[in-house]
């Protein structure tokens, strides 16, 4: 039967790996720690895409705004998505 053999690399890298888990498992509030970070990062994400969905649903209450840009001449210019809109809402009526 063979012998797995270890170089010095992968015997330093499993004491490292042992040492962090035992550094970790000596001393509860850092698991605490830990664990809250890990869980605080899904709830963010959260709340972000509750205030997405919550901006995305109040832009599409107030509907499309029309802006307006004025050219040199004293010109204005409606933006192109409020005319479409208008031009859609007018077709449907």
């Amino acid at each position: 039967m063979t012998k797995p053999r270890l170089s010095i690399r992968s015997m330093a890298l499993i004491v490292l790996i042992a040492a962090i888990v035992f550094a970790i498992a000596s001393q509860p509030p850092a698991i605490a720690g830990i664990a809250i970070g890990l869980l605080s990062i899904p709830l963010a994400l959260f709340v972000q895409a509750a205030f997405f969905t919550a901006g995305s649903a109040f832009g599409r209450w107030l509907g499309p705004i029309d802006v307006v840009a004025r050219t040199d001449r004293g010109g204005v210019e409606h933006s192109s998505l409020a005319t479409a809109a208008a031009a859609r809402d007018a077709a449907t009526d």
